[in-house]
């Protein structure tokens, strides 16, 4: 259900809740015509409330949401704040991507040259289980180890 419509329903639950305690102050003893009257009128009330919340209801039922769409968009200008608050949105995103998309490719890189440099330099077998093994290849001019 689309924003308008819930704080219009809000709205008219306000209206008759307010309308009948005016109509029950009112009403402490009018007689009994009167009072007949009075229920009468707030059971029309309330069938026609109903009525109106149904016909809405089917009418963004039967119309696939377009009504929904159409209420959300507010007409034909006001697509253009939604779209200018959006597009920071959209652009941050996009840039919050792109800088780990980065920083993973850093790291790949950096893992790749230490690959390359064992793999190229002849390391002594004791040097895999020594503890100073990152102070061993930055001493040898290899790429930094995290």
């Amino acid at each position: 259900m689309n924003q308008p419509a819930v704080d219009l329903e809000h709205l008219e639950t306000r209206v008759a809740k307010h309308m009948a305690t005016l109509l029950s102050e009112g009403s402490r003893d009018p007689g009994h015509a009167i009072g007949e009257r009075l229920r009468v009128a707030r059971e029309r009330a309330l069938e026609v409330a109903r009525e109106n919340r149904t016909q809405a209801a089917a009418t963004v039922h039967a119309s696939g949401g377009a009504a929904v769409l159409s209420g959300w968009l507010g007409g034909p200008r006001a697509w253009f704040p939604r779209l200018a608050f959006a597009l920071p949105v959209v652009a941050l995103a996009a840039g919050l991507v792109v800088i780990d998309q980065m920083h993973d490719q850093a790291q790949i890189e950096a893992t790749a040259d230490v690959d390359l440099a064992l793999l190229s330099d002849d390391v002594p077998p004791g040097a895999y289980s020594d503890d100073g093994f990152a102070a061993y290849l930055r001493a040898n001019g290899a790429a930094a180890v995290r």
